[in-house]
């Protein structure tokens, strides 16, 4: 059970460290929309990820035992407890990566809608001075 629930874990761990690297390197070649901010926070979410996994894989090797845990009931419940604790940052570290996503997402979408307004505005412009040329040149040509 240890050795299956070991390869699994060490597979994504490094599933996670790949990642890391992909985001780090797709920041800085600009294929990114986050900030920098971003990126760290990313980057200490992928951190707690590998110590909660490394963490989980050393709690169930050490703690496998049922005679080992004998006597250490304290050092069990807080161990699991401070995992289940690293869990719970990383969902809200999670939640808060979300809402600068949305947030970018949004500034983006809002600078686009003004683009296409600027757009539309230079377009109508371009039109009324090409009617009014028109009919400066209709005026020209009946007299």
């Amino acid at each position: 059970m240890t050795y299956t629930m070991g390869i699994f874990l060490a597979g994504a761990a490094a599933v996670i460290l790949v990642m890391a690297v992909f985001q780090v390197l797709q920041y800085f070649h600009g294929r990114q929309l986050i900030s920098g901010s971003q990126l760290a926070l990313r980057i200490l979410m992928a951190l707690i990820v590998l110590a909660v996994t490394t963490g989980v894989f050393i709690g169930g090797y050490y703690f496998s035992d049922v005679e080992h845990v004998r006597g250490r009931e304290l050092l069990f419940v807080v161990y699991w407890s401070l995992l289940l604790i690293a869990t719970f940052v990383l969902a809200l570290l999670a939640l808060k990566d979300y809402h600068l996503v949305q947030q970018a997402r949004h500034r983006a979408q809002a600078k686009l809608y003004q683009q296409m307004a600027e757009l539309q505005e230079t377009l109508a412009q371009e039109r009324r001075r090409r009617q009014q040329a028109d009919d400066n040149q209709q005026v020209a040509h009946d007299q």
